[in-house]
Protein backbone atom coordinates (compact mmCIF):
# COMPACT_ATOMS: atom_id res chain seq x y z
CA UNK A 1 0.00 0.00 0.00
CA UNK A 2 1.43 3.36 -1.07
CA UNK A 3 -0.44 6.41 0.10
CA UNK A 4 0.70 9.63 -1.49
CA UNK A 5 -0.24 13.21 -0.78
CA UNK A 6 -0.67 15.86 -3.45
CA UNK A 7 -2.06 19.36 -3.72
CA UNK A 8 -5.08 20.20 -5.83
CA UNK A 9 -6.99 23.49 -5.67
CA UNK A 10 -5.04 24.47 -2.54
CA UNK A 11 -6.22 21.27 -0.87
CA UNK A 12 -3.89 18.54 0.38
CA UNK A 13 -5.38 15.24 -0.76
CA UNK A 14 -4.24 11.70 -0.08
CA UNK A 15 -4.57 8.88 -2.58
CA UNK A 16 -3.60 5.25 -2.26
CA UNK A 17 -1.95 3.89 -5.40
CA UNK A 18 -3.56 0.45 -5.02
CA UNK A 19 -7.04 1.17 -3.64
CA UNK A 20 -8.10 4.67 -4.69
CA UNK A 21 -9.78 5.51 -8.00
CA UNK A 22 -7.50 6.85 -10.71
CA UNK A 23 -6.23 10.36 -10.08
CA UNK A 24 -8.57 13.00 -11.50
CA UNK A 25 -11.65 10.73 -11.31
CA UNK A 26 -12.88 10.99 -7.71
CA UNK A 27 -15.47 13.56 -6.67
CA UNK A 28 -13.69 13.75 -3.31
CA UNK A 29 -10.28 14.85 -4.62
CA UNK A 30 -11.05 18.52 -4.11
CA UNK A 31 -13.01 18.10 -0.86
CA UNK A 32 -10.99 19.57 2.04
CA UNK A 33 -11.64 16.60 4.33
CA UNK A 34 -8.62 17.23 6.56
CA UNK A 35 -9.49 20.91 6.93
CA UNK A 36 -13.05 19.95 7.89
CA UNK A 37 -11.72 18.43 11.11
CA UNK A 38 -12.02 22.08 12.18
CA UNK A 39 -15.81 22.54 12.65
CA UNK A 40 -15.43 26.18 11.63
CA UNK A 41 -14.50 25.04 8.13
CA UNK A 42 -17.26 22.50 7.51
CA UNK A 43 -18.73 19.20 8.57
CA UNK A 44 -19.48 15.75 7.24
CA UNK A 45 -22.81 13.98 7.39
CA UNK A 46 -22.96 10.37 6.21
CA UNK A 47 -25.84 7.91 6.10
CA UNK A 48 -24.64 4.44 5.22
CA UNK A 49 -27.87 2.60 6.14
CA UNK A 50 -26.23 0.17 8.52
CA UNK A 51 -29.32 0.62 10.70
CA UNK A 52 -32.87 1.74 9.92
CA UNK A 53 -34.61 3.66 12.69
CA UNK A 54 -38.09 4.47 11.42
CA UNK A 55 -38.60 7.41 13.79
CA UNK A 56 -35.59 9.22 12.28
CA UNK A 57 -37.30 9.54 8.90
CA UNK A 58 -40.40 11.29 7.54
CA UNK A 59 -42.10 8.68 5.36
CA UNK A 60 -44.82 9.15 2.80
CA UNK A 61 -46.40 6.30 0.87
CA UNK A 62 -48.16 7.17 -2.36
CA UNK A 63 -50.96 5.07 -3.85
CA UNK A 64 -50.70 1.50 -2.66
CA UNK A 65 -47.27 2.40 -1.27
CA UNK A 66 -44.48 -0.06 -0.71
CA UNK A 67 -41.92 -1.24 1.81
CA UNK A 68 -38.66 0.03 3.30
CA UNK A 69 -36.11 -2.45 4.66
CA UNK A 70 -32.40 -2.92 5.20
CA UNK A 71 -30.77 -5.37 2.84
CA UNK A 72 -27.52 -7.25 3.37
CA UNK A 73 -24.71 -5.88 1.25
CA UNK A 74 -21.36 -4.15 1.27
CA UNK A 75 -21.51 -0.55 2.44
CA UNK A 76 -25.11 -0.62 3.71
CA UNK A 77 -28.21 -0.91 1.53
CA UNK A 78 -31.69 0.48 2.08
CA UNK A 79 -34.19 -1.19 -0.24
CA UNK A 80 -37.33 0.74 -1.11
CA UNK A 81 -39.84 -1.40 -2.96
CA UNK A 82 -42.94 0.18 -4.45
CA UNK A 83 -46.12 -1.64 -5.37
CA UNK A 84 -46.76 -2.62 -8.97
CA UNK A 85 -49.18 0.15 -9.96
CA UNK A 86 -48.06 3.20 -11.92
CA UNK A 87 -47.39 6.24 -9.72
CA UNK A 88 -47.14 4.22 -6.49
CA UNK A 89 -44.20 5.30 -4.43
CA UNK A 90 -42.36 5.75 -1.18
CA UNK A 91 -40.68 8.96 -0.11
CA UNK A 92 -38.30 9.23 2.83
CA UNK A 93 -36.59 12.27 4.32
CA UNK A 94 -34.12 12.31 7.21
CA UNK A 95 -35.50 14.28 10.16
CA UNK A 96 -32.80 16.91 10.70
CA UNK A 97 -32.97 20.56 11.76
CA UNK A 98 -33.80 22.48 8.58
CA UNK A 99 -30.93 24.90 9.10
CA UNK A 100 -28.21 22.24 9.29
CA UNK A 101 -27.28 22.80 5.62
CA UNK A 102 -27.05 26.47 4.70
CA UNK A 103 -25.74 26.98 1.15
CA UNK A 104 -23.76 30.17 0.55
CA UNK A 105 -22.16 31.73 -2.51
CA UNK A 106 -18.61 30.52 -3.02
CA UNK A 107 -19.01 27.66 -0.51
CA UNK A 108 -18.92 24.23 -2.20
CA UNK A 109 -21.09 21.30 -1.12
CA UNK A 110 -20.06 17.71 -1.84
CA UNK A 111 -22.85 15.15 -2.17
CA UNK A 112 -22.73 11.53 -3.22
CA UNK A 113 -25.38 8.83 -3.36
CA UNK A 114 -25.55 5.41 -4.92
CA UNK A 115 -28.93 4.29 -6.19
CA UNK A 116 -30.21 1.42 -8.27
CA UNK A 117 -33.52 1.50 -10.10
CA UNK A 118 -35.13 -1.84 -10.85
CA UNK A 119 -38.51 -1.68 -12.59
CA UNK A 120 -40.34 -3.64 -15.26
CA UNK A 121 -39.66 -0.84 -17.74
CA UNK A 122 -36.10 -0.44 -16.41
CA UNK A 123 -35.17 3.14 -15.56
CA UNK A 124 -37.66 4.99 -17.79
CA UNK A 125 -40.82 4.40 -15.72
CA UNK A 126 -39.42 5.76 -12.48
CA UNK A 127 -39.17 9.12 -10.82
CA UNK A 128 -36.84 10.27 -8.07
CA UNK A 129 -35.51 13.28 -6.22
CA UNK A 130 -32.33 12.87 -4.18
CA UNK A 131 -30.38 15.57 -2.40
CA UNK A 132 -30.92 18.30 0.16
CA UNK A 133 -34.45 19.67 0.50
CA UNK A 134 -36.80 20.97 3.15
CA UNK A 135 -38.93 18.29 4.79
CA UNK A 136 -42.22 17.96 2.92
CA UNK A 137 -44.52 14.97 2.58
CA UNK A 138 -45.16 15.84 -1.08
CA UNK A 139 -41.44 15.90 -1.89
CA UNK A 140 -41.29 15.76 -5.66
CA UNK A 141 -44.06 18.27 -6.40
CA UNK A 142 -43.71 20.17 -3.10
CA UNK A 143 -40.07 21.25 -2.72
CA UNK A 144 -39.67 24.96 -1.98
CA UNK A 145 -35.99 25.06 -1.10
CA UNK A 146 -33.33 22.53 -2.03
CA UNK A 147 -30.32 21.39 -3.99
CA UNK A 148 -30.99 18.04 -5.59
CA UNK A 149 -30.92 15.70 -8.56
CA UNK A 150 -34.27 14.85 -10.13
CA UNK A 151 -35.49 12.38 -12.71
CA UNK A 152 -38.98 12.74 -14.12
CA UNK A 153 -41.19 9.83 -15.11
CA UNK A 154 -40.87 8.58 -18.72
CA UNK A 155 -37.37 9.97 -19.33
CA UNK A 156 -33.86 8.61 -18.72
CA UNK A 157 -32.44 12.13 -18.13
CA UNK A 158 -31.43 13.36 -14.66
CA UNK A 159 -31.25 17.10 -13.99
CA UNK A 160 -29.45 19.09 -11.29
CA UNK A 161 -31.78 21.54 -9.55
CA UNK A 162 -31.39 24.43 -7.13
CA UNK A 163 -34.66 25.78 -5.78
CA UNK A 164 -35.26 28.86 -3.64
CA UNK A 165 -38.74 29.96 -2.58
CA UNK A 166 -40.38 27.51 -4.96
CA UNK A 167 -38.48 28.80 -8.01
CA UNK A 168 -36.33 26.01 -9.50
CA UNK A 169 -33.24 26.51 -11.66
CA UNK A 170 -32.52 23.31 -13.56
CA UNK A 171 -29.45 22.13 -15.41
CA UNK A 172 -30.98 19.37 -17.55
CA UNK A 173 -29.30 16.18 -18.65
CA UNK A 174 -26.37 16.07 -16.22
CA UNK A 175 -26.74 12.28 -16.34
CA UNK A 176 -28.61 9.82 -18.54
CA UNK A 177 -29.62 6.49 -17.03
Amino acid sequence: MQTRGYWRNRNLTFRDEAYSPAQGVSLWETCPQLAMLDPGVGFTYMEDFFAWITADWAQTKIGAGGTIALQNGKGGILRITTDALDDDGVQIQKQLPEDIFIPAAGKPIWFEAKIQLVTAAKHIESEFLIGLAITDTTVIPGVNDGIYFQKADATPAVGAVTEIGGVPTTTPGVLTL
